[in-house]
């Protein structure tokens, strides 16, 4: 059959993550889809109104921009009808025409807290079929943690009240659904 010369529409994407999620990109670096489990499908479709009430009455917040939820089912797989994997896209804040040079996914804690390879580094060759070989270019950052974020962030102090309002706000309407799990994505830039 005739294949495309185009690149794919979602690319892989390397993370730190120990949730056991697949995440890729799209082919222009604006959006990120992931894979989610049922519970948090369920969850994310209860939190809806409130987020979306979040997002209008406080256009600033930091929380993710959630942008479709799909649920997919794997015809080849022998189970009757097929295995079920909910997809969640989402938009990228650190796409090529923002650019972080470095990113930290930051929870506030310093446990299992340490990627090891530091931002930006290449990551460690892989070895698949006795062969070794780096991943792609645009494979090869990951975000660091929270102990591998080794500089002081300066913000002014109306830069800083603004962001410790805002992320107070978006802590609320989380605690209110009893989620606890919060991240903040840091992008650093050099210019």
């Amino acid at each position: 059959g005739l294949r495309s010369a185009r690149a794919p529409a979602l690319q892989p994407v390397v993370t730190s993550s120990r949730s056991g999620a697949s995440y890729w990109r799209s082919a222009d670096g604006r959006c990120f889809v992931k894979t989610i489990t049922a519970k948090e499908a369920r969850l994310l479709l209860a939190l809806l109104p409130d987020y979306v009430a979040h997002l209008a009455r406080y256009p600033a917040s930091l929380l993710p921009r959630f942008l479709g939820l799909f649920k997919a089912r794997l015809a080849e797989d022998t189970a009757p009808g097929g295995h079920k994997v909910y997809l969640l896209a989402m938009q990228n804040l650190f796409h090529a025409s923002v650019g972080a040079d470095e990113q930290y996914d930051l929870k506030g804690s310093t446990v299992d807290r340490y990627v090891g390879v530091g931002t930006g580094s290449p990551l460690p060759a892989r070895t698949g079929g006795g062969a070794t070989s780096s991943p792609p270019a645009a494979l090869q950052r990951v975000a660091g943690k929270d102990l591998d974020l080794r500089r002081s962030v300066m913000l002014g102090p109306s830069y800083r009240a603004l962001l410790l309002a805002q992320l107070e706000k978006d802590c609320g309407l989380l605690e209110s659904h009893d989620i606890m799990d919060y991240s903040l994505l840091l992008g650093v830039g050099s210019g």
